[in-house]
């Protein structure tokens, strides 16, 4: 109990230094970059934050796989077949990137040192993805806190080189040339710690066992979060296409939920470890037990959160002297609503894939794919409203209840009799 509550803590941290770091930034970007760059800026930010998102999925599907070998004979061939899968997946980034800016740009040349920028992001994904094995090691073997530690200090540095780098060179490349040096620091410190523990990946060695287990969930995850990160960022991808203040705009208010979204993801994040050994154990009781208390404290601090933002954001951004970019209170509303319908269908999915099934692939293609389509023909006549809207109905037919119907029907537990645990304020009994 204690290891998890120091997790959470260290979790949270991480996130609200992140959050903390960014709102550091953003007056000093402001002052620097102009409109053109400074949503640039935003962008780029999205398209690691979205790697990171798969990273922390992978990990999720390596955790589930370290489970179940942990203490088998060899699980050494295990390890080894777990990261040789981690660098295969990874060369699959610097294509992804270039797709999603070719659609997103109208004019490359009008970004400076762009090609550059293009290659800092593409190795940032990638040394992030290939750590996917030594953190889900980490968190197999308990060490959920020592892993936040050190997330906690990487990003605590990261922002600080951000803000000197920013003032020093004024340009995007140099904070993302940042970042990507970290990253390298970071891969390293998890690397080590595996190797310190005896692991050594050996390279190209494929364990039949291990890759009947692992092969389909690792893809089909994978696919997922990329058309997860279409489904996400395809507002962002079309708003890149709007006038450079309404777009820097529009990155500005997508980027503070991004980070709300995160903070209330963190303590499912945390418990996961055990709701797989739950699974393992088909203790349906428990997972439904542990599901309804940490969806209610991740409901009610993105709540808080939210409120905050929305009726207190002009003294927050004058009390750190930032210029309030945020959207109408109106369309701040809708983009909070969709990104906590976001939270709870995740928090399903998250709990589900500990099955190790992946169900997810189709719709979650469908979904980045028209969404995509629909913003991009509706923007010129509607601009944001006509982005914001598409993206909010097709998440709302498809992606916000699928994840909750599958998870609910594999936990034997109908609909009506979740919202009635959810909302039972005293004494949680769970309803066979």
């Amino acid at each position: 109990m204690l290891k998890s509550n120091k997790a959470l803590i260290y979790s949270w941290l991480n996130i609200i230094i992140s959050m903390g770091g960014f709102l550091f930034l953003v007056p000093i970007a402001l002052t620097t970059f102009s409109d053109k760059d400074f949503s640039f800026w935003l962008f780029t930010s999205s398209l690691i934050a979205a790697g990171t998102i798969i990273q922390s999925s992978l990990s999720d599907s390596m955790l589930r796989v370290f489970s179940k070998y942990r203490q088998h004979n060899k699980f050494e061939k295990v390890f080894s077949t777990v990261v040789n899968l981690s660098y295969i997946t990874s060369l699959f980034p610097p294509i992804i990137v270039i797709l999603i800016c070719f659609v997103s740009f109208d004019n490359f040349n009008a970004y400076d040192n762009i090609a550059y920028c293009l290659l800092a992001i593409i190795f940032t994904i990638i040394l992030n993805l290939i750590s996917s094995p030594f953190i889900a090691l980490l968190h197999t073997d308990g060490k959920i806190d020592f892993c936040s530690k050190i997330e906690f200090s990487i990003n605590l540095c990261k922002i600080v080189c951000a803000i000197i780098v920013i003032y020093v060179f004024k340009t995007v490349l140099s904070v993302l040339i940042s970042h990507m040096l970290f990253s390298i620091v970071r891969f390293v410190l998890f690397w080590l710690t595996a190797f310190s523990a005896g692991l050594i990946a050996r390279f190209i060695e494929l364990d039949k066992d291990t890759m009947k287990y692992i092969e389909k969930p690792i893809r089909k995850t994978f696919i997922i979060k990329i058309g997860g990160f279409f489904a996400v960022n395809s507002m962002a991808m079309v708003a890149m296409g709007l006038p450079p203040a309404e777009a820097a705009s529009f990155m500005f208010t997508t980027r503070v939920c991004v980070l709300i979204y995160q903070i209330t993801l963190v303590p499912f994040r945390v418990k996961l470890p055990t709701f797989v050994n739950y699974r393992f154990n088909n203790k349906k009781i428990e997972i439904r037990t542990l599901f309804i208390k940490t969806t209610r404290i991740s409901a009610s601090v993105y709540f808080i959160i939210s409120l905050l933002i929305i009726f207190c954001s002009d003294f927050i951004f004058n009390l750190v002297q930032i210029e309030n970019k945020l959207l109408s209170t109106e369309l701040l509303s809708i983009i909070l609503l969709m990104f906590f319908l976001e939270m709870h269908h995740v928090a399903h999915a998250m709990v589900y894939e500990t099955t190790n099934n992946i169900p997810f692939v189709k719709i979650s293609i469908i979904s980045g794919i028209t969404i995509y389509v629909i913003a991009k023909s509706l923007s010129p006549t509607y601009g944001i409203i006509g982005i914001i809207g598409s993206q909010f109905v097709i998440q709302f037919i498809g992606n916000n209840w699928f994840p909750v119907y599958l998870n609910l029907k594999s936990l034997n537990w109908p609909l009506i009799l979740y919202i009635q645990d959810l909302f039972k304020i005293k004494h949680l009994k769970i309803h066979d």
